[in-house]
């Protein structure tokens, strides 16, 4: 495509970008995430746990090395926003703790880092909790990539107020889903991994396409006017994108519903029946409606009939 050549450019942009620390927040809850088509996450069953926790006299102790796993990207780029650790039954992590979460790229045993953020917890967790960081700006993750993600307690309270043994699960059968691992001593994460290739952490990856889409790419709607909504790849001339939106139920056949339309990023569309929708949009980045665009991902969203009469269904 014309545009691809300069959306890889803007991608290589975004990465170097992204090493700068960001105001990160953290967060707990009791229920699982809700994984979406571009997550990726394991929450099989736990066959043990991991002990956690922040000290500076050990450091034969794995204990205070960071925690972490690998993964595997798809055909598409995605925007990793945030990451998920179970904390197994009967435990809980209690405030004031800061946490310092790595991103990097995976050779052999070699972690090399390309984003890093400083993260406070200021509340206690529940019993077997879901701790949850959230970067203060999505990372931009290339496709089929095998990427890193840690955590390190770099610093704590006493271990009488709560310890997390972190959820591992048996190794599980998932292309996506690589290693669990740690790295470093200390609280601080280093450039080598150490792999437990039998097990993998009970996690969650919350990422979405670069475009963040709305609905969600999979999600279920009321039948009738359907809001589209997403966010337009920065353009490699001027300020200005222009866009071309498809939609419609047959997904090798979509129909273009807007032409060259300048800076939208909102379109209604009818969805009246229980069917699969799908829909795209291209994006214009070379400072004009012209030429070849850059083609986006498709996504989906579903309107259930569950009557089969044909009429849309009571939401």
């Amino acid at each position: 495509m014309g545009s691809l050549a300069h959306h890889l450019v803007w991608l290589a942009l975004g990465l170097c970008a992204s090493v700068h620390t960001h105001a990160g927040t953290f967060s707990s809850s009791t229920t699982a995430p809700t994984v979406n088509n571009a997550d990726i996450a394991n929450f099989a069953a736990q066959a043990s746990t991991d002990k956690w926790f922040f000290q500076t006299n050990d450091e034969a102790n794995p204990s205070d090395a960071a925690k972490g796993q690998t993964f595997i990207t798809g055909n598409t780029t995605v925007n990793l926003k945030a990451l998920t650790y179970k904390i197994a039954a009967g435990n809980m992590k209690a405030a004031n703790t800061t946490y310092k979460v790595r991103v990097g790229t995976v050779s052999g045993t070699t972690f090399t880092q390309i984003f890093t953020e400083t993260i406070t917890q200021t509340t206690n967790t529940a019993s077997g909790a879901y701790m949850t960081w959230t970067l203060g700006t999505p990372l931009t993750l290339a496709a089929n990539t095998t990427y890193a993600i840690d955590v390190a307690m770099d610093s704590g309270v006493s271990y009488t107020t709560g310890i997390p043994y972190l959820s591992v699960s048996a190794n599980v059968s998932n292309a996506r889903i690589g290693q669990l691992y740690d790295s470093g001593d200390m609280g601080v994460g280093n450039n080598t991994m150490t792999f437990t290739s039998a097990e993998d952490r009970v996690f969650h990856l919350d990422m979405d396409d670069p475009q963040e889409p709305t609905p969600d790419d999979g999600a279920t709607v009321p039948a009738g006017n359907v809001v589209l909504g997403w966010a337009n790849l920065p353009p490699t001339a001027g300020t200005n994108v222009w866009v071309d939106v498809w939609f419609g139920t047959n997904a090798s056949a979509l129909t273009k519903v807007v032409s060259a339309s300048q800076n939208l990023t909102t379109h209604t569309v009818s969805a009246p029946i229980g069917a699969t929708y799908y829909w795209r949009i291209d994006n214009y980045l070379n400072g004009s409606a012209t030429g070849t665009p850059f083609a986006g991902t498709r996504f989906d969203f579903m309107v259930t009939d569950t009557d089969a009469d044909g009429l849309p269904d009571a939401f």
